[in-house]
């Protein structure tokens, strides 16, 4: 497999993963939009929860693949709320820290 198709493959099981996460947490946005504030909140639990599977797993384990991809998807939908509630992100493709 090629980098092109690993790329596609990464947003065919995002989009997979958007559905079955919409299911799993309709109506729950007003307790999921609090960011990053919280040490104990949704955000941090679920990031640090797949990191660590991930890093337990190892990547060449079909289950640590899937804690990287629940990982990615998890921060997908902080930026997905945080755009909603906050705007568009500055461009893409810029180091970090630039705006322009």
């Amino acid at each position: 497999m090629n980098k092109d198709q690993a790329w596609e493959q990464i947003l065919d099981w995002l989009d997979d993963e958007r559905v079955y996460r919409k299911a799993k947490w309709e109506g729950h946005d007003e307790d999921l939009a609090g960011g990053l504030d919280d040490g104990a909140n949704f955000w941090d639990n679920g990031v640090l929860n797949y990191t660590g599977r991930v890093r337990l797993l190892g990547l060449d384990h079909p289950l640590g693949l899937q804690a990287l991809m629940k990982l990615i998807s998890t921060l997908t939908r902080l930026a997905e709320l945080a755009i909603v509630e906050y705007g568009p992100p500055p461009k893409g493709g810029l180091p970090s820290g630039e705006l322009n």
